[in-house]
């Protein structure tokens, strides 16, 4: 069977978009000639790719992983008909620099690194703090970012000509050890200011020195070396605080959340891939973020599903 790579950019545009109109209007197409578009590729496969309703569309499971395979073979495609431009015009292709925060770093760097160099092999990645991925961006030393923002962070993205794609899931909450006294019972919040913590830059900005709950929390290490932080949790009493991706994406870790402290009470923190708007990004620049978005959102999912 061959299927015209349109039908599946279609298809990767209702998904993203989370219904035909507003897939119709971003491609851009007609609506009617979208759903035909649809209609001809699920039946080609044989399944359905999504299910209908009032508020929009959702893939099914098959069509959630007909999705992904579309992504990565327009990925590809894209890559490989840069690649013959530069090699008839003569150009060299400069390397992708990406960023991305410590912490997101250590939860999926294994997964992420492999599946983008596959289709960007020249990709270079610097692991930094965010206020200095923030810098490096606005400095035109990174074509693309991810890392955390507070999420009262306004509207930096717009005021640089940035576009900030948000990552659904994902908190900040309070990591320890299995194991850790904290889990046996059901702790106070005395018991819990009563632990060292570890956190990072980030962590520490938008959690550390605040009351949650109660629960004051003033690190004894901090750095954004998390192997030490991790290292640290997992040989002592500490108490990391941390995204809830790190235990979800990486469970060799023995990490788990404390759930002493509900999620929905943690400091508002989102997590964005951060870019200039997609016209001022090189064709390279735009496949490795976009791949680098979809890893880390399928990611995200298969965690909250």
């Amino acid at each position: 069977m061959e299927t015209d790579l349109n039908k599946l950019r279609h298809a990767v545009a209702v998904a993203r978009e989370g219904s035909f109109v507003a897939a119709a209007s971003a491609l851009p197409l007609s609506q009617s000639a979208l759903t035909r578009s649809i209609q001809s590729l699920e039946k080609e496969v044989g399944f359905a790719i999504f299910e209908r309703g009032r508020s929009g569309v959702v893939l099914t499971s098959g069509g959630a992983e007909l999705v992904q395979l579309a992504e990565d073979l327009l990925a590809r495609s894209e890559h490989v008909t840069h690649e013959i431009k530069a090699l008839r015009e003569g150009i060299r292709l400069e390397p992708v620099r990406m960023g991305i925060g410590p912490v997101t770093a250590a939860a999926i760097m294994p997964t992420l690194l492999p599946k983008i160099l596959a289709h960007c092999p020249s990709v270079q990645v610097r692991v930094e703090t965010n206020s200095r991925l923030n810098w490096m961006l606005t400095h035109n030393e990174l074509d693309f970012y991810i890392g955390g923002l507070p999420a009262d962070s306004g509207n930096f993205a717009t005021a640089n000509r940035f576009e900030a794609r948000n990552f659904e899931g994902g908190s900040t909450d309070l990591l320890v050890r299995l194991g850790h006294p904290l889990l046996e019972a059901a702790a106070s919040t005395t018991e819990i200011s009563g632990y060292p913590v570890a956190a990072g830059t980030f962590a520490t900005e938008t959690w550390a020195e605040s009351a949650v709950q109660g629960v004051v929390l003033r690190p004894t290490l901090i750095s954004d070396d998390y192997s030490l932080l991790v290292l640290m949790t997992q040989r002592s009493d500490h108490i990391l605080v941390a995204s809830k991706l790190l235990p979800e994406l990486r469970p060799e870790l023995g990490l788990t959340v404390l759930p002493s402290i509900p999620s929905n009470t943690a400091p508002r923190t989102k997590y964005v891939l951060m870019s200039p708007i997609r016209e001022l990004m090189t064709p390279n620049a735009r496949l490795a973020a976009d791949l680098a978005f979809t890893v880390l959102q399928a990611a995200l999912h298969a965690t909250n599903t």
